[in-house]
């Protein structure tokens, strides 16, 4: 379930992975608490991240203003992420906008 405070592009991205059959579970928290993965995709305990997908839906507060960079809070997030065994996977609002109004999307 998605969080109620969670944004329509979170909701939108989660989903879409639905309509696919993809299983996901949402709003993980990991690193104690000081972190939540978006989304993380595969099977069993999503806190686990071997075999796992972490998919961090970034909207435009995770760039740069004016730019496609992201914050350090970000890149440190991701390779976070990363070294903990997690496949980090990122969706930028600027992606999922071309995606989700192309015909093959609909």
């Amino acid at each position: 379930k998605v969080r109620p405070d969670s944004s329509d592009l979170h909701r939108n991205v989660a989903s879409a992975l639905r309509c696919l059959g993809v299983p996901i579970a949402n709003e993980i928290k990991v690193f104690e608490g000081t972190f939540h993965i978006d989304l993380v995709v595969g099977a069993g305990d999503p806190e686990e991240p071997r075999g796992k997908i972490a998919v961090e839906v970034d909207g435009p507060a995770h760039f740069v203003p004016g730019t496609r960079d992201p914050i350090y809070q970000t890149v440190i997030k991701r390779w976070l992420l990363q070294r903990a065994g997690y496949c980090d996977v990122s969706v930028p609002y600027f992606d999922w906008s071309l995606v989700s109004s192309s015909p093959v999307q609909r």
